[in-house]
């Protein structure tokens, strides 16, 4: 969990409303165990390790090509809320 989720128990408070999927790159996430049962781990098919997300965002602020980095069944879902994409 080394993302900025706030501060102090923010990531906690923020899994008493939603769970969080992880899709481990390089290897297996353990959660802390304050978190553990709103956390789950996902698989990834081959390959998938070097799709960035941040590359994606950025492509998108662009005007670059992006669709070739995600899987084709996500471009649509990207497409239907652009908005949150460039804003970030």
């Amino acid at each position: 969990m080394n993302w900025d989720y706030g501060s102090g128990d923010s990531i906690e408070k923020q899994l008493k409303v939603f769970e969080l999927l992880v899709a481990s790159r390089g290897g297996h996430y353990e959660p802390p165990p304050p978190i553990r049962n709103r956390v789950r781990s996902i698989a990834l098919p081959a390959g998938i390790d070097e799709i960035s997300s941040t590359e994606v965002r950025r492509r998108i602020r662009a005007g670059e090509p992006w669709r070739d980095l995600v899987p084709g069944p996500v471009a649509p879902l990207i497409e239907e809320r652009m908005e949150l994409w460039l804003s970030v």
